[in-house]
Formats: C-alpha cells, structure tokens, sequence
C-alpha cells in the first residue's frame, strides 16, 4: 500500500503504557502509522493537520 493510502492513527490516552502498546501494535501493521500520540488533559490536539 503506498504512504497516502496509509491509515494514519491519532492516540489519545492517559496512561502512557496504554498509548505504547497501541503505537506498538499499530507499528507492525504496513498500511497503518501514528501520526499523533498525546496524553488526555484538557490541552487541544494541536498536532492535529501539522504532520503530513
């Protein structure tokens, strides 16, 4: 599958061993990529729209 067909993941959790696994597991799959990790507080996704 070429980088634009690629399922980009946004993670957003409050417990950071909760987003590693998932970034882990999301990793070893060829289509997909995290394209945003963030803890979960009352911050705004900033990053989201600023990775390509």
């Amino acid at each position: 599958m070429s980088q634009s067909a690629a399922i980009r993941v946004l993670i957003v959790d409050d417990h950071a061993i909760v987003r590693q696994g998932l970034v882990a597991m999301i990793e070893n799959e060829p289509d997909m990529t995290v394209v945003v990790k963030q803890a979960m507080d009352r911050k705004p996704l900033t990053n989201i729209g600023t990775t390509t």
